[in-house]
């Protein structure tokens, strides 16, 4: 089933062809949030992702038991939820993407003195995000697999999907206007 369907009534070739400019002209125009708007139908997948501990690409391997000794002495859930200990990594990789703007930085550093940094900038239809910090090891582990990897950005049918259905939505509005 397609995405997108457009039904458009026209006569004569120079009609039919002024609107396909036009249709041509408004995406072109649009781009910046067209990638937006697929990067927050991913990142919708991203933040439920998180609540499923990974289930959604393959799940995340259980804390180690030291982590989980750790957690109960804070205070904070001992084997579960995966990765929610303060909620920044997932507010700041999942949650707040879901609305962010073309760009964006978010920071923060917990009491623990755990960092992250995220950056979302979009030009020419690409929208790019990075993170950086101690915390974002979590996406790819350590070499010596001290940490283990729990990918909360990935690439796979569900995450694809959510992005073309955003920046579907997003051409339709843009189209709406014409």
């Amino acid at each position: 089933m397609p995405l997108l369907a457009m039904r458009i009534n026209a006569t004569g070739l120079a009609r039919v062809n002024q609107i396909f400019d036009t249709v041509k002209r408004t995406i072109e125009t649009d781009k910046d949030k067209i990638a937006t708007a697929g990067l927050h139908g991913a990142a919708e997948v991203f933040d439920r992702n998180f609540v499923m501990e990974g289930g959604l690409n393959g799940g995340w391997k259980a804390l180690a038991d030291s982590t989980v000794r750790e957690r109960e002495r804070m205070g904070v859930g001992g084997e579960h939820p995966i990765l929610i200990r303060y909620e920044d990594l997932r507010d700041y990789t999942a949650t707040l993407l879901q609305g962010a703007g073309a760009s964006a930085t978010f920071a923060v550093t917990d009491p623990d003195g755990g960092s992250l940094r995220v950056q979302l900038s979009t030009k020419n239809g690409t929208a790019i995000v990075t993170a950086s910090g101690t915390k974002s090891v979590q996406q790819t582990g350590t070499r010596d697999g001290h940490v283990p990897a729990r990918p909360y950005w990935f690439a796979n049918a569900l995450s694809a999907t959510a992005t073309k259905k955003g920046a579907v939505e997003q051409i339709v509005k843009g189209l709406r206007r014409m």
